[in-house]
């Protein structure tokens, strides 16, 4: 059994397109199989999302930490130029579906405050669509630097997510039933919450 968990954004990115090279027959040196699970959180899925009018960061694009500059100035340090963005090994979420239906399921978490919110929620959409098993959670009033800031202050958000990858991965609830006592609000579960909605 193998699982990509990588945490945010462009870890995120890196994970996803893993889990679609892990399926792609044409892909060299193939990749570990099977793979179980893709556990991505915020990722950044889409390199041609955009601010304007429809865009996928319109409803974030003020969100703190990660605003549309700083998104562009750090694509513009990863990808060499913009040809590169619509390729799926930049942006997941443009990949063919014949690809995709192959993936592994996916748990995808994001802060509704975010301006990768709405890629995240994009990438489950597509994934359910093509059936795959995706589930979507997101995170109330949290922004781009809560996922880092839990992390580097507690020890219990890893030990929630490492529950889960294992749950998540077996197809069994006994890893989450064992850290049950340890939850407290905010821990991961479906929110009601949207992208963008405090």
């Amino acid at each position: 059994m193998v699982c990509f968990e990588v945490w945010e954004d462009t870890g995120g990115n890196l994970a996803a397109v893993l889990a679609l090279k892990a399926v792609d027959d044409s892909f060299t040196p193939p990749l570990p199989k099977p793979l179980k699970l893709q556990l991505l959180i915020g990722p950044s899925v889409d390199q041609t999302a955009t601010d304007s009018p429809g865009g996928l960061w319109e409803s974030n694009k003020h969100a703190p930490y990660l605003p549309p500059t700083v998104v562009n100035w750090l694509k513009g340090m990863y990808f060499r130029n913009e040809e590169a963005w619509v390729k799926w090994e930049a942006s997941p979420l443009l990949v063919p579906e014949k690809l995709i239906r192959k993936a592994p399921k996916a748990w995808i978490a994001a802060a509704n405050v975010d301006i990768l919110c709405n890629e995240a929620e994009a990438y489950a959409k597509k994934l359910n669509e093509c059936g795959v098993n995706a589930e979507f959670v997101v995170y109330k009033g949290a922004t781009h630097l809560t996922f880092y800031l839990t992390v580097s202050f507690s020890v219990t958000p890893r030990r929630n997510m490492n529950r889960i990858t294992l749950s998540k991965s077996t197809g069994t609830q006994q890893a989450v039933a064992q850290g049950n006592e340890e939850r407290r609000e905010g821990d991961i579960r479906r929110s009601p919450y949207t992208c963008g909605s405090i």
